[in-house]
């Protein structure tokens, strides 16, 4: 499903991503320190880009990378590249091994371009747990370690509610998305240069990601809004 800057944004996204496929895991443990409030997360970087695309609203919030450096989501990860964006965190032990296993397979179909013009984020959603060497101990038992373009990285509480939150990965009920391992299950690639963007299950049939894919690689820009 192709989505452009009103839906994705604006209304539609939140509810596809958020609502139609949340993914609900048994909690790790009773009152995770990861649960934190998640509610009216405001995006202090609105104002910074204003180029009518679906990336201006994004945040270029500093994050730190599983090896260490930091990255700015948006200039650093984003920018001019196609990249898919999923969510996960170190703990996890519902729907994340399979997640991951979908963006091994993703990355496997898309190796020779991986790391040249496609790249892949996978975000913590649990900020005050998760930490560089947690995010890599999560890879090497993944089968994510040394894969080209493959940045895991964690952000503040702050900023991961905002990053969240513009990419609609959030349930509209805030008791059950104050709780950590409901974080969404969908997958979210774009194409920062033609301004197409795309969502679906993490473990959708590699085809049907397949040829998403290529729709936003191969398509015109989209209008300006």
């Amino acid at each position: 499903m192709n989505l452009n800057l009103r839906t994705f944004i604006s209304g539609v996204g939140p509810l596809l991503l958020a609502g139609a496929a949340r993914a609900a895991e048994a909690p790790a443990r009773p009152a995770a320190k990861g649960n934190y409030p998640r509610a009216n997360a405001v995006n202090p970087y609105l104002k910074h880009r204003n180029n009518g695309l679906v990336s201006d609203r994004f945040p270029d919030a500093v994050l730190t990378g599983h090896d260490d450096r930091s990255y700015r989501f948006y200039t650093d990860l984003i920018a001019g590249k196609i990249v898919f964006i999923n969510f996960m965190y170190a703990r996890c032990r519902g729907i994340c091994a399979g997640n991951t296993e979908a963006m091994c397979r993703i990355h496997d179909a898309l190796k020779p371009r991986m790391g040249k013009d496609v790249f892949m984020l996978s975000l913590s959603v649990d900020p005050t747990e998760d930490t560089p060497e947690a995010l890599r101990f999560y890879m090497e038992t993944r089968e994510a370690k040394g894969r080209a373009g493959w940045t895991f990285a964690v952000g503040t509480p702050a900023d991961t509610e905002v990053i969240r939150r513009v990419l609609g990965a959030y349930d509209p009920d805030p008791k059950s998305d104050e709780v950590v391992t409901n974080h969404s299950g969908m997958l979210t690639f774009g194409n920062d240069q033609n301004n197409r963007w795309a969502a679906l299950p993490t473990t959708s049939n590699l085809g049907q990601v397949l040829h998403s894919f290529d729709n936003i690689t191969r398509a015109a820009r989209s209008r300006h809004i």
